[in-house]
């Protein structure tokens, strides 16, 4: 063969006592026409050493000076990748399963639709050991094959996929491109739906990568102190991904979407309900909904931002607060029965709040069963 069919972009920066291990399960794979390109992030422990102390042709390192960051080193490595198809995994994570090259590699040739394949991640612990599946990365029970648009309805919901689960053809980068720089921690998440968008997604249910869980991991360090960063970029997923389905027509994707950005903003505001006034809260809103929608839609996601605050509200017994966003949502849309109704419930004081419980009550044991 010309060149290597699959290229593992091993992206490590401070990870040198966890080089080793993910080193030896892409080597030790069943599956042998692959490289490895080590991309040492100007790393200030111990990684050139790791490397160096390999001998096998299939690998090659590359040392960046000055430090680029991860989502620039990420793209560096992808780019001089020569294989059709690309598999990125962390220093820090590693293969579980011998023959996982070899099952992707077969599922993807015998299915040329196929956009990528991925499958559960395994917990690892910083000492190595398993910690059990990582329930976010199990969003279905057997192995299965979905359209691009089928799959965008999960990815919708939420991110679903492991990044070093997943093998994906090389066209899909040419087509959608790298990673984005302004999505520091859905970067990710916006490739598999753009990858989405190119194909058909295969799902193995047999976890047969690990995803290693520590302190100094880049999802730990992302979140660490950084939970609006984090929920900034979750939402600026979501915008673009609406765009995205409603210039290729699918409506159910984008309807999706909206509910999820509702939900997080209203999420978002009641938790900093006690340190900001409902108006302030109304002026977050409308700045929100004048950057990101378009001025048709506005009117019915302000409806239910305000409407969905009114029962985060309600939840924490902010009664006052929950009255007013109720009243708000009914300005916007009069007909929203369901909020005229809470809104009632409230002016009668301590019964209504309490015939409100126990309707609630009512209504999850039903869902329930």
């Amino acid at each position: 063969m010309d060149g290597p069919l699959v290229s593992f972009v091993i992206p490590c920066y401070k990870l040198a006592h966890y080089l080793r291990p993910c080193l030896d399960s892409l080597l030790g794979q069943t599956y042998k026409n692959l490289e490895l390109l080590i991309m040492d992030d100007c790393s200030p422990d111990d990684t050139p050493a790791v490397a160096a102390s390999y001998s096998d042709a299939r690998m090659r390192y590359f040392r960046n000076d000055p430090n680029l960051g991860h989502l620039r080193n990420y793209n560096k490595g992808i780019g001089m990748a020569r294989g059709d198809y690309i598999w990125l995994i962390s220093a820090d994570d590693c293969l579980r399963s011998t023959d996982v090259v070899e099952q992707f590699v077969s599922l993807m040739e015998q299915n040329s639709r196929l956009a990528y394949v991925f499958c559960p991640a395994m917990g690892l612990s910083e000492n190595g050991d398993e910690t059990g599946v990582v329930e976010w990365t199990r969003p279905f029970t057997k192995n299965i094959i979905l359209e691009g648009r089928q799959f965008l309805a999960t990815l919708a919901q939420g991110n679903c996929v492991a990044a070093p689960s997943v093998m994906v053809r090389r066209r899909c980068y040419e087509t959608a491109g790298k990673f984005p720089l302004d999505l520091s921690h859905a970067g990710d998440w916006y490739l598999w739906c753009a990858f989405a968008f190119c194909g058909d997604v295969a799902y193995l249910k047999e976890p047969m990568v690990c995803y290693r869980i520590h302190g100094s991991n880049m999802s730990s360090m992302l979140i660490a102190g950084k939970r609006h960063v984090v929920r900034e970029d979750q939402a600026g997923l979501r915008w673009l991904l609406k765009d995205m389905a409603e210039n290729a027509g699918f409506s159910e994707v984008a309807r999706i979407c909206v509910e999820r950005l509702a939900k997080q903003y209203s999420v978002d505001l009641a938790e900093a309900a006690p340190t900001r006034t409902c108006e302030s809260m109304v002026e977050s809103i409308e700045a929100i909904l004048e950057r990101h929608a378009r001025a048709e839609e506005r009117e019915a996601l302000r409806t239910r931002i305000f409407g969905l605050l009114g029962d985060r509200l309600f939840g924490r017994d902010r009664f006052i607060d929950a009255a007013y966003f109720y009243q708000q949502a009914l300005r916007c849309s009069p007909q929203r029965w369901a909020y005229a109704a809470k809104l009632a419930l409230l002016k009668m004081g301590h019964s209504g709040v309490l015939m409100r419980r126990a309707v609630g009550r009512v209504r999850r044991m039903l869902t329930h069963e």
